[in-house]
C-alpha cells in the first residue's frame, strides 16, 4: 500500500511518503518531498518514478504521469478542475452547478484543457437530466454540453474522457442510442481499467437487449472495483431481465451489504424473491424499501403474486 501525508503553506507542498508491504506490515520504502507549489507536476512525476522503482515497474509508473494535466501546465486550472471533480461527487444541484462552474474556469484558464471540456459536458448534462430546467433553459444546456463535448473530442481524439462526454450527449440529450453506445466501446478500449466504464457500457448494452455481454462487462466492473453499488444494482436488474432470480436476489442482497440506504434495491430484490414463490418475505422486502414510488410498485407486485388482488 502507498500512503502519504501532504502539507500546503507558503508556497510550497510538503509530502511524505511510504510503501508498506500488507502482508507483514513492514515499510519498504519512503522518502520526504518539500518542493515549491509551482513544481506539483514534477513532484508527481519524480514520485511515480519513486514509486515504480520501488516497485521495479519503472515503465508503468512512467506512463502514468500526464494524466489529467492541461496542456498549457497552468496550476490553476487543473485546481479547478480537481474542485470540479469533487463538486460533481456530491451529485445535488447546488454541487452540480458549482462544478460545472469550476470546469468552466479551467476552460477559461486553458481552453485547450480537453479534460475539462469533457467534465463541463458531463456536468452540463448531469444537471439537464436530474434537474430539468424550462424548455429554453434546457435547449441552452444542452448546446453548451454538446459544444464542450466536441471541443473535447477535437482537442483530444484519444481521450476516454471527451469520448464518455460524447456518449453522454448522444444518449440523454440528442437520444442516439446506437451512436452512445458506440462512443462508450471506444472510450472503454481507450481506459481498459476504468470500472465505470464498463458499468456505463453495459448499462447500454442493456437497453439495447445484448443482455450477455451486459452481465460480463458489469462482472469485469466488479472485479475491478468491489465495492461499488451501481454495477451490483445494475446487474440485479440484468439478472431479473434474464429470469434469474437467484442470482439477481444474490446481487441484490450484496449491494445492500454495501449501502444499506440504497433506494430501488429493495423493491427489485422484492421482485426477484417473489419470483421465487416466497411471496410473504418479498412483500416485507417491498415494505422496506424507501423511495415510495419503488414501494408501492414493488408492493403491487408483491400483493398480485401472493393472490391478494384487492
Amino acid at each position: 500500500l502507498l500512503q502519504a501525508r501532504m502539507q500546503r503553506g507558503a508556497g510550497r507542498v510538503r509530502l511524505d511518503a511510504s510503501l508498506v508491504r500488507v502482508s507483514d506490515g513492514n515499510t519498504i520504502w519512503s522518502q520526504r518531498y518539500d518542493r515549491p507549489q509551482a513544481e506539483l507536476f514534477a513532484l508527481q512525476d519524480r514520485l511515480a518514478a519513486d514509486v515504480g522503482a520501488a516497485l521495479q515497474m519503472p515503465s508503468a509508473a512512467a506512463a502514468t504521469g500526464q494524466a489529467g494535466r492541461p496542456p498549457g501546465g497552468s496550476l490553476q486550472a487543473y485546481d479547478a478542475v480537481l474542485k470540479g471533480n469533487d463538486l460533481a461527487r456530491q451529485k445535488d444541484i447546488f454541487s452540480l452547478r458549482n462544478a460545472a462552474d469550476a470546469y468552466q474556469q479551467a476552460v477559461a484558464l486553458d481552453p485547450r484543457y480537453a479534460l475539462a471540456q469533457a467534465r463541463l459536458a458531463q456536468a452540463k448534462i448531469e444537471l439537464l437530466v436530474r434537474f430539468p430546467p424550462s424548455a429554453e433553459e434546457a435547449r441552452a444546456q444542452g448546446e453548451q454540453a454538446r459544444a464542450a463535448a466536441a471541443a473535447a473530442l477535437a482537442l483530444d481524439p484519444a481521450s476516454a474522457e471527451a469520448h464518455r462526454a460524447q456518449a453522454a450527449w448522444l444518449g440523454s440529450i440528442a437520444l442516439d442510442q446506437a451512436g452512445a453506445l458506440s462512443e462508450t466501446t471506444r472510450a472503454q478500449a481507450l481506459a481498459p481499467q476504468d470500472a465505470t466504464l464498463l458499468n456505463a457500457l453495459a448499462v447500454q448494452q442493456t437497453a439495447v437487449g445484448r443482455l450477455q455481454e451486459a452481465v460480463e462487462n458489469h462482472r469485469r466492473a466488479l472485479a475491478l472495483d468491489p465495492l461499488s453499488v451501481l454495477p451490483h444494482y445494475n446487474l440485479g436488474a440484468v439478472y431479473l431481465r434474464l429470469a434469474d432470480y437467484a442470482e439477481a436476489e444474490h446481487v441484490l442482497r450484496e449491494a445492500l451489504e454495501l449501502q444499506p440506504d440504497i433506494s430501488v434495491v429493495r423493491a427489485f430484490l422484492a421482485i426477484a424473491v417473489f419470483q421465487q414463490n416466497r411471496t410473504d418475505e418479498a412483500i416485507g422486502i417491498a415494505r422496506s424499501e424507501p423511495d415510495p414510488l419503488w414501494k408501492t410498485y414493488a408492493l403491487a407486485m408483491a400483493y398480485w403474486a401472493a393472490d391478494d388482488r384487492a
